[in-house]
């Protein structure tokens, strides 16, 4: 629907009036920046996230915040103008952090192809094999994969005590390659791998 000259007309004002919005460009890109970026966003199951501004190590069930992208994505609907300075800012400038094939599964189905393709950075689940490569390739903007050496129990990394038998050794050594594999070929692609424990 075209919008009518009312519309036109809120909106200029907005413009005009708005100290907002009279900001320079660079000032406002710095308060979008500080409000919509800059967290750990947990993909847990649909409509239920975990996000942390400081992108801690939390199990993803400590301190959920439910319909935190949602409320993120209402800030940038305050008006058009910074609809259209920040409507992908949250998929830019978060790490979304996987739990699961199907909560990220589900989690892009509900996203717009071109959120998705702004998605930029992605933690790695501690069980690589809990996402399919199909789903990480709908995020064609992937700049970054922020992979957990930690050893947990059942985790891609994990390496069991000396007195487990070599059976368990060796399931858990062809895990850890067969994760590595899969890290090493999407750097190939070009995708930054930052490692941390």
């Amino acid at each position: 629907m075209a919008p009518t000259q009312i519309t036109k007309d809120i909106t200029l004002q907005n413009q005009i009036d708005s100290p907002f919005l009279r900001l320079p460009g660079e000032v406002r890109n710095r308060i979008y920046g500080l409000v919509l970026g800059g967290r750990q966003i947990q993909v847990l199951y649909p409509r239920l996230y975990s996000a942390e501004r400081d992108g801690g190590q939390n199990d993803g069930f400590a301190s959920l915040e439910p319909g935190t992208v949602r409320k993120l994505l209402h800030m940038t609907e305050a008006c058009r103008q910074i609809h259209a300075e920040t409507d992908l800012l949250v998929f830019q400038t978060n790490d979304f952090r996987i739990a699961s094939n199907h909560s990220f599964e589900t989690f892009l189905d509900a996203l717009s192809q071109r959120q998705a393709e702004a998605v930029r950075s992605l933690v790695w689940p501690k069980c690589c094999q809990l996402v399919a490569d199909g789903h990480l390739s709908k995020c064609t903007g992937l700049q970054r994969l922020i992979v957990s050496k930690a050893g947990h129990s059942g985790g891609d990394f994990y390496t069991p005590a000396d007195n487990a038998t070599v059976k368990v050794h060796l399931y858990y050594q062809e895990m850890r390659q067969a994760a590595q594999d899969r890290i090493d070929a999407w750097e190939a692609k070009g995708v930054e791998i930052e490692y941390c424990e």
